[in-house]
């Protein structure tokens, strides 16, 4: 079976000359469709013509096709301008060549779902068809990762598009996050080279946004103060937008979105051709079950560590366990956890996200303090500040060790009911 790989223009040079131009580039002559429709019953729908792009000589590893039309969803018309890589096994290094030249050109370009009808489907926030429990690792990784890509590069275009909007930073990054967490839980059996690799190119590509992140948490949290308290914190949080105003400025000044794309092509690129000959073979569940166990078992292990909720190093280490964890059983859906599970370690993660953003807001805090005596009123507003939060971190660590107990044991019932689904703690 061939597999596809797809690179949607968000922003065409020239919309209007798309295919004759894409033709000459690629020395193609085109080969024009008929019309075709694509809904997905819930009032998203898809018009467009297809290109078959025919290029001498025989025996080409690469196909190419142009898809030129429009999206329709509720309230909004996407544009739609593809080039979609049809490739066997094999001509990875072909596909990387060709979309290289590409995204070296005029258009700017994401990664796209090829399926239009399931690029629909997820437009509108449905999740992807699950998986059979008879999946195997290779069939589950490329389903579990492909679509997670899409997603990234979807929303890096939406965060260049709308660089003020707090809430796409807080989605891209939770994005990139359940990437890391997947990619670390279905790695075994890949080259561990280009694993540790990867791992470093995501980690990085989240720090760059970390800063951003940071100072978004702490205007959100000099607002609430102010509703809550009625404090005034208007010289304090002009501080704050005037540092995230510097950092945005950095972060879109020095980012290019073909170059995003081009490292996610190569990415997906590396995995299907790495699964091929290095990647997890056997059932998906076997495997995932005991990844699952040996996760759990190390965050357990962190208890008889004799674990301290008051230092911010251990509570660090607790979060990115959590967080790897309820990110995996949310998106591999061939483990179907309980949703109390789900709750469970989200209300953990939540609680620790809380206690962490006050360590980060007390850190800006302070690296935004004037010279004593040069600004009384930002002055004062941080000292409130600091003061405000330490009473709320006060009242959350109380409840910690509690809510870390409940979660140890909700994991520990789970194993001992279904040990056949989800392996076993120890």
């Amino acid at each position: 079976m061939q597999r596809r790989i797809c690179l949607h223009a968000v922003r065409p040079a020239d919309p209007d000359g798309f295919v004759a131009r894409l033709a000459a580039f690629f020395q193609a002559c085109p080969v024009r469709g008929r019309l075709q429709q694509k809904e997905d019953g819930s009032g998203r729908s898809a018009r467009y013509r297809k290109y078959k792009l025919l290029r001498e000589g025989d025996g080409d590893p690469v196909s190419l096709q142009i898809l030129e039309g429009v999206l329709v969803l509720p309230g909004e018309m996407i544009p739609l301008h593809d080039v979609i890589f049809s490739y066997d096994a094999g001509a990875e290094g072909a596909v990387a060549t060709m979309a290289r030249r590409l995204l070296g050109g005029d258009d700017d370009y994401i990664l796209a779902e090829p399926d239009v009808r399931r690029r629909l489907s997820a437009l509108g926030g449905n999740p992807y068809p699950r998986l059979p429990r008879t999946a195997t690792c290779r069939e589950a990784v490329r389903r579990c990762l492909p679509w997670q890509l899409y997603g990234i590069s979807w929303f890096q275009f939406l965060l260049l598009r709308d660089r003020d909007n707090r809430q796409l930073v807080r989605q891209l990054r939770v994005k990139l996050r359940r990437l890391r967490s997947c990619f670390v839980f279905w790695k075994e059996g890949l080259p561990t080279d280009r694993v540790r690799q990867w791992q470093r190119c995501f980690r990085a590509e989240a720090e760059e946004l970390s800063l951003l992140r940071e100072l978004d948490v702490a205007l959100r949290s000099c607002q609430q103060m102010q509703e809550q308290t009625g404090q005034d914190t208007a010289a304090l949080a002009a501080a704050f937008q005037t540092a995230r105003d510097r950092e945005a400025a950095r972060f879109f000044g020095q980012f290019c979105l073909n170059d995003h794309t081009a490292r996610l092509v190569e990415f997906l690129l590396w995995v299907d051709g790495a699964l091929d000959w290095n990647g997890p073979g056997g059932p998906a569940r076997d495997y995932a079950c005991r990844r699952l166990a040996g996760w759990l078992s190390r965050l357990d292990a962190l208890w008889d560590r004799h674990l301290d909720f008051r230092d911010m190093d251990d509570l660090h280490k607790l979060r990115i366990k959590v967080k790897r964890v309820r990110y995996v059983l949310q998106t591999v859906d061939i483990l179907r956890p309980p949703s109390s599970l789900v709750r469970r370690l989200k209300g953990m993660q939540d609680l620790l996200g809380f206690l962490h953003d006050d360590y980060v807001n007390a850190s800006w805090a302070e690296r935004l303090r004037p010279v004593p005596g040069t600004n009384p009123d930002l002055e004062r507003q941080i000292d409130a500040f600091r003061t405000w939060q330490d009473d709320a971190v006060a009242g959350a660590l109380d409840g910690l060790s509690g809510r870390w107990q409940d979660l140890r044991e909700e994991a520990a019932n789970l194993q001992l009911k279904k040990p056949s689904a989800y392996g076993t703690m120890k």
